[in-house]
């Protein structure tokens, strides 16, 4: 399965901002009842696999990165987005 998810850095230490961005991932699929294809692949046995994170791109500016996020997604049709399908 694979998933691209926009993360907005807030500290200098790039996998430490990553790593926070999964965790909350993780919680809402746990406590939030949100119908996101993500979520529902987690709570259905997802968060028993391991994940492997990287970064494909740095991109500034909080626009040109949403939009470039919503190409890519498009592009590249990963299985867990469905927000821009």
């Amino acid at each position: 399965m694979n998933y691209i998810g926009l993360t907005r850095k807030s500290q200098p230490n790039v996998n430490k901002v990553i790593l926070e961005r999964w965790r909350k991932h993780r919680s809402r699929a746990r406590n939030e009842s949100r119908s996101w294809a993500l979520y529902e692949y987690l709570t259905a046995g997802g968060l028993e696999h391991e994940w492997l994170h990287r970064v494909l791109y740095i991109i500034r500016g909080r626009k040109e990165a949403y939009a470039f996020e919503r190409e890519l997604v498009k592009e590249l049709q990963p299985v867990l987005n469905d927000q821009y399908m």
